[in-house]
């Protein structure tokens, strides 16, 4: 005597979607250390806050705290390009007097 045997009902599942944390920018961090410091603190604040906002799950403030620390590093970059562009023209300038 053989038992029939049914496959168990398979129970489906729907996961809530799960917002993606967006990326700190620490590369924008580092170039805003290199290029003009005092930027590179603001930019390392919001830097580090994205993960413990995406954790708490405020994604709307990581993706705020990480367009912020985007924000200062280029700020810092276009800055940091001035003050070599100033300094250039003033050692071509110096030389030629």
């Amino acid at each position: 005597m053989s038992v029939p045997t049914q496959p168990y009902p398979q129970a489906s599942y729907q996961q809530a979607p799960v917002a993606s944390c967006p990326s700190p920018n620490w590369a924008w961090m580092i170039i805003a250390i290199i290029c003009f410091w005092p930027l590179a603190i603001a930019s390392g604040i919001n830097a580090s806050r994205v993960q413990s906002l995406c954790a708490a799950g405020d994604t709307a403030g990581a993706q705020k705290a990480s367009a912020d620390a985007k924000k200062f590093g280029r700020i810092a970059l276009i800055i940091g390009i001035a003050i070599v562009a100033l300094g250039v023209v003033a050692g071509v300038l110096g030389a030629l007097a």
